[in-house]
């Protein structure tokens, strides 16, 4: 939130100080030994763990870098996605950059999601959708079938396909390989799609 990390729990709302002046948290995601990861605006890693104690862990010292989606994978990789500067991942306490120096489409990501086999996508704004496992990056772009490069949300639904929300054509639906949009000519109210989700009864839900 714009003012720091906050907690609820059955006793209620509660507010995390991380002990740094002015923290706009920009993105939270659960660790895999527990807690929380939490990134602020201007950079700040830190990993909340679940009886309260913080550990910061510091990031390039790059001028105008803001963080805006985080991602623990199942082998213990923290994926930070930042506006300006790639992707970058963490393991243990060494750092490397993925941007578009090193193979992906935009230095600019928008959303990052691991699927059921492992596979980890990156969306970006303007260099389409990347999948990463073991080897290089396998991009996804116009050429291979998305109407847009501008890629603000992935989601893996229950029977394994993967819905692509885009800034600018609707939702994408990949599966068995293939892409099938869906926007306002097929019935969808918007254009631009910012967060997917799927309920019990595997609705799937767009905003």
């Amino acid at each position: 939130t714009e003012h720091g990390l906050q907690r609820v729990r059955q006793e209620g709302l509660e507010h995390v100080s991380l002990d740094v002046p002015e923290t706009v948290v920009e993105a939270v995601t659960p660790a895999r030994r527990g807690g929380v990861w939490a990134c602020s605006r201007n950079g700040r890693l830190f990993h909340v763990a679940s009886d309260g104690t913080i550990t910061r862990h510091p990031l390039p010292a790059s001028p105008g870098i803001r963080v805006q989606k985080l991602l623990e994978d199942h082998e213990g990789t923290l994926w930070i996605g930042t506006q300006s500067h790639g992707a970058l991942r963490m393991v243990g306490d060494a750092l490397s950059t993925m941007g578009a120096g090193q193979g992906l489409g935009s230095d600019s990501v928008e959303s990052l999601m691991e699927d059921s086999e492992g596979n980890v996508w990156v969306g970006t704004e303007g260099g389409g959708l990347h999948r990463f496992n073991q080897g290089p990056a396998l991009p996804f772009g116009l050429s291979e079938g998305l109407p847009v490069n501008n890629v603000s949300a992935v989601f893996e639904d229950a029977d394994g396909d993967v819905w692509i929300g885009t800034l600018g054509a609707g939702v994408v639906r990949r599966s068995n390989g293939r892409f099938t949009t869906f926007g306002p000519e097929q019935g969808l109210g918007a254009r631009h799609i910012r967060s997917i989700g799927q309920s019990q009864d595997g609705s799937l839900w767009f905003g």
